[in-house]
């Protein structure tokens, strides 16, 4: 009998490409660059969630040894940017939106007289009533954040001029909801909340940026987006893009949290004002209070459903925290989270409302982590079910596999036998259960 001969893949160990070079440390980020007399760049911070600019002094930090410049937005164009939405400052002039806001920043020959100087600009607020609810934020009596909104570029304006703070929506409108929960035996409503969660890559953001004699602008960034990058910082500082080179280089986690240019175009400008190239590298503690995490939610879902656990009608609110800005999403529906329409069509309800809304705070401003908004919307979801469940003394795989989506020409789809290949393969109903929801 002929043996069969050896796979040349399956059963074999595939290392990772650039595995020997990062475990032996051999790997470059963007951290490890050092250009010929780079400088080394710090930000100065907001501490107020929401302030007025009433001066800025930055002649104490400019007398510390080894500092080279200090730039305010007085001293670079002003001009609102983002991925989508046109909607944030290289560094704010007028009012600051969050703790953490870049205000000024600071140029200099060694990291600890950068982050002395930036400790002696001068800044002085008049602090204003902020907004952390994004609930609150949409009542008539919260602080407006942006009063310009309508006239950023990038902004949907199908959004009402009645919706205060809301910069981007999504909704579902499907049957009629009022005549379902009309005829359900059982409505319940439940809210969920969840809460801000970082990306937790290892390598906080790091950027260098040096300007060649031809005027070539070369850049180091810790990003997964190069070229879009490179795009995006040649329309905010108006130089060609075929004059701009982001190389490609190692990232030390990413998760969704690297794509915006971050620290670039300030440190465009810190290189072309002194000649030197400019290297940023932020803290942990920089990266956890004045990031780009993860929104945080508020989702309330109403289901009406039948005694045999046929649901006949639900309306759902998403609203997700955007905090201060919105410019850190891609073109990707407008700038609302795709994760929104989770809430509503994860199961086959024929009368759906759905009304998704991104709302401004006066928190850190927010991007994308993997699956953008889904974790917050299927959470939500799968704990009303289990409620609904009990409710009904249903078991819940059955709820779930009775009212699974079905394909458009309105077969069954195959949902329902993974469901039960699931269940059977955990051994439910004997199996563990899982753990009682919590509503808010």
């Amino acid at each position: 009998m002929a043996v069969a001969p050896p796979f040349a893949v399956l059963g074999r160990p595939i290392p990772r490409v650039e595995g020997p070079d990062k475990v032996t440390g051999r790997t470059s980020y963007t951290a490890d660059i050092v250009p010929a007399n780079t400088l080394w760049a710090k930000n100065v911070l907001s501490p107020l969630p929401h302030a007025r600019i009433v001066s800025i002094d930055t002649s104490r930090a400019l007398r510390v040894p080894g500092v080279r410049a200090v730039l305010t937005a007085a001293d670079i164009p002003f001009k609102r940017i983002g991925r989508r939405l046109k909607d944030y400052p290289i560094l704010a002039g007028e009012r600051v939106l969050f703790i953490g806001e870049r205000v000024a920043v600071v140029a200099a020959e060694d990291r600890d007289a950068a982050e002395e100087a930036a400790l002696l600009v001068e800044v002085e607020y008049e602090e204003l009533p902020a907004v952390f609810d994004p609930l609150q934020a949409m009542e008539p009596s919260a602080p407006l954040l942006h009063p310009d909104l309508r006239s950023y570029a990038g902004f949907p304006d199908y959004v009402p001029e009645d919706w205060r703070n809301v910069c981007a929506r999504v909704e579902i409108n499907r049957g009629d909801v009022a005549a379902g929960f009309s005829r359900a035996d059982l409505v319940l409503e439940h809210t969920f909340r969840t809460g801000t969660m970082h990306q937790g890559f290892i390598e906080p953001y790091a950027t260098v940026v040096a300007i060649g004699d031809s005027g070539r602008v070369e850049i180091w960034h810790s990003t997964k987006a190069v070229f879009r990058n490179k795009d995006e910082l040649a329309q905010t500082v108006d130089v060609p893009a075929e004059q701009i080179l982001f190389h490609n280089i190692t990232v030390g986690g990413d998760f969704g949290g690297k794509g915006a240019p971050g620290d670039a175009p300030a440190g465009y400008y810190l290189a072309r004002i002194t000649g030197r190239p400019i290297k940023f590298v932020t803290t942990s503690q920089e990266e956890l209070t004045a990031g780009t995490p993860r929104h945080p939610s508020v989702i309330t879902i109403k289901s009406g459903v039948m005694r045999d656990g046929t649901l006949v009608a639900r309306d759902v609110f998403v609203v997700y925290n955007s905090g201060a800005y919105g410019g850190f999403r891609p073109n990707v529906m407008d700038g609302m989270l795709p994760g929104a329409r989770q809430a509503g069509e994860q199961y086959a309800v024929p009368n759906l409302r759905l009304d998704g809304r991104m709302v401004y705070t006066n928190e850190m401003p927010r991007t994308y982590m993997r699956s953008p908004g889904q974790p917050q919307a299927v959470f939500a979801v799968e704990a009303h079910m289990d409620l609904l469940s009990r409710a009904l003394g249903m078991d819940p795989v059955e709820l779930r596999i009775k009212n699974a989506p079905r394909n458009p020409d309105g077969s069954d789809s195959s949902v329902p036998s993974l469901l039960r290949a699931a269940a059977d393969a955990i051994g439910w109903p004997a199996g563990p259960k899982p753990p009682t929801p919590n509503p808010q």
